[in-house]
């Protein structure tokens, strides 16, 4: 029988771009049919945390379970995460 996996320590730092979300909205580029371009606004996966909302400052970054008292580090903190 396999050791369940432990959860990661920490700290978690809330993404920058998505501050903690996990997604953003940025504009989209596209084609009309007679070939005029236009853009609007989509939401997308956070490319900087991969859609977790923060970043993992354990090295090596986890990658695995979380529990819900792991210390998070808040988006306004400096210096940048």
């Amino acid at each position: 029988m396999s050791e369940p996996e432990e959860a990661c320590p920490g700290p978690h730092a809330f993404c920058k771009g998505c501050r903690g979300s996990g997604d953003y909205h940025a504009a989209v580029l596209y084609l009309t049919q007679p070939g005029q371009g236009g853009h609007m606004t989509g939401a997308h996966l956070c490319p900087y945390c991969t859609g977790r909302g923060f970043f993992c400052k354990h090295h090596p970054p986890c990658g695995g379970l979380h529990d819900d008292d792991t210390p998070v580090i808040g988006p306004d903190v400096l210096p940048p995460v």
